[in-house]
């Protein structure tokens, strides 16, 4: 399937045979660059409603990576682990934050995927993951905020 998107231009998933990027650009976040992948199956539907969401998600970034660092923060305060863990591994990381809302805040978002994925059942899923890390050149170790194309917060997932 073939389609032109006034945000993302022209979008294909015919050649697919599995998920797999479909397109990808850098879009900017305060002064840093976030890579945006949207990954497709062959089997995904591309509807023209729902790029429209994503599209309208990637404007409004600012306002996501605001509500997105609200919840690691609350998950942070739950599992300290994330902390402990870089603050004993990393070297220098007896210097990060030890408050979660701290620890959030100094958190970077290296990348975030747009999901639109079908399996041979023909279950659809669709969603939009935040990938934030601590120290990006130092460790893989991720917390994944899941969002809902209608920008409604899903999950905060511990990664790697």
């Amino acid at each position: 399937m073939s389609f032109i998107h006034d945000y993302f231009g022209t979008l294909t998933t015919t050649d697919l045979d599995d998920t797999d990027v479909i397109w990808s650009d850098e879009v900017l976040l305060g002064e840093r660059q976030v890579e945006v992948t949207l990954w497709a199956s062959p089997q995904a539907p591309l509807e023209p409603a729902l790029l429209d969401r994503y599209a309208q998600f990637l404007n409004r970034l600012a306002e996501a990576d605001k509500s997105a660092r609200q919840a690691l923060a609350r998950y942070l305060s739950e599992e300290a682990d994330y902390i402990n863990c870089h603050r004993q591994e990393l070297d220098g990381g007896d210097s990060l934050p030890t408050d979660p809302e701290a620890f959030a805040a100094a958190m970077h978002l290296p990348r975030l995927s747009l999901w639109i994925s079908a399996d041979d059942d023909e279950d659809y899923e669709t969603q939009i993951v935040l990938d934030y890390m601590i120290a990006p050149e130092d460790s893989d170790q991720i917390l994944a905020v899941t969002f809902s194309p209608e920008a409604e917060l899903l999950a905060v997932e511990w990664e790697s």
